[in-house]
């Protein structure tokens, strides 16, 4: 995990399943979150069958930044929707890797307007109980590496994904050959925390006008 919203998220829901596989949906305090609460969504299963696939998940809650940044409140959307063609099938093994394996998975994605500069974007989605059921929700968060100039003012494109991998303790699997180190349990002491970093802030609509803040960028709240 390469993102510090990733990574707080991450240590977060690790505190909460308390050694379990994942943590019951419940258990999550938006209020605990609240730094990185805009770029978190939970998806719902809607299909009961298996493998169960993109197109068969739908975004029940998206934050704000998400919404901004694909121009539209993703809640209802299938998480297919947000990926181009060519990543559809890759979109799929992501939900294997969370739903049979019960594992974290983190993706790198790119993506961008028409004819605008692409972004990297980092995906991570967190397996989470409901009613003890492990095929019914995912917990995660989808964040820019970058502020473009294109941000807030056009709707990015669906996403190409470039790879993806599971996680362990926080620990990539391709690299258990070196010690797994687990996350700070401490929450929410974590070394790099989301809320420490400066961010564009999100614009009020004013009729016709998207109007930002003005001067130095903003911590989240």
């Amino acid at each position: 995990m390469k993102h510090v919203v990733s990574r707080d998220l991450h240590a977060y829901w690790d505190v909460l399943r308390q050694g379990r596989t994942a943590p019951e949906r419940t258990d999550i305090d938006p209020a605990a979150i609240r730094h990185i609460l805009a770029y978190t969504f939970v998806l719902e299963v809607t299909r009961s069958a298996k493998p169960v696939r993109a197109q068969d998940v739908v975004f029940r809650l998206s934050g704000t930044r998400l919404n901004a940044l694909f121009g539209h409140d993703l809640k209802g959307c299938s998480f297919e929707q947000i990926w181009s063609n060519g990543a559809k099938s890759t979109a799929d093994a992501l939900l294997d890797g969370v739903l049979d394996a019960r594992m974290a998975v983190v993706a790198a994605a790119r993506g961008a307007p028409i004819d605008r500069r692409p972004v990297d974007i980092e995906v991570l989605l967190l397996p989470l109980r409901h009613h003890g059921h492990t095929h019914s929700r995912i917990f995660g968060s989808l964040v820019a590496h970058d502020s473009p100039g294109w941000m807030g003012l056009a709707a990015i494109q669906p996403l190409d994904l470039h790879c993806f991998r599971t996680l362990i303790d926080g620990a990539d699997v391709a690299e258990r050959t070196d010690p797994v180190l687990r996350t700070q349990s401490a929450w929410p002491k974590s070394v790099a925390r989301a809320e420490n970093l400066a961010l564009p802030a999100v614009p009020q609509q004013i009729g016709r006008f998207r109007v930002y803040e003005g001067g130095e960028g903003r911590a989240l709240g």
